[in-house]
């Protein structure tokens, strides 16, 4: 390879990633659709790691209901257990909760 093909390399992204703590706020609202949403987007994984703080069945349920097939994330139990470049929920309740989805 000669100087100056070594010059116009991609330079390797050395970025730290930080963790975004993200609510789901009102249940019943718009805080879950708009946060599962503007997930969905794998690309985003390159900037931050979202941890979603709420609960697991939460998401599940709302990932369903908005037909979001291919949107993944991983359960958490706390923040040690985060994981870069995927969607972390870590269950801040595990109680079943009335949904009436506005």
């Amino acid at each position: 390879m000669d100087r100056e093909q070594e010059t116009t390399k991609e330079p390797v992204s050395t970025k730290e990633l930080y963790n975004v703590g993200i609510t789901l706020g009102d249940l019943n609202g718009i805080g879950p659709e708009v946060t599962l949403k503007a997930l969905k987007d794998n690309r985003i994984l390159g900037d931050f790691t979202p941890v979603i703080y709420g609960s697991t069945k939460i998401v599940s349920y709302y990932k369903k209901l908005l037909d979001l097939q291919d949107f993944q994330y991983i359960s958490c139990k706390d923040a040690s257990e985060i994981q870069a470049k995927k969607i972390n929920v870590i269950n801040i309740w595990n109680e079943d909760v009335e949904l009436q989805v506005g």
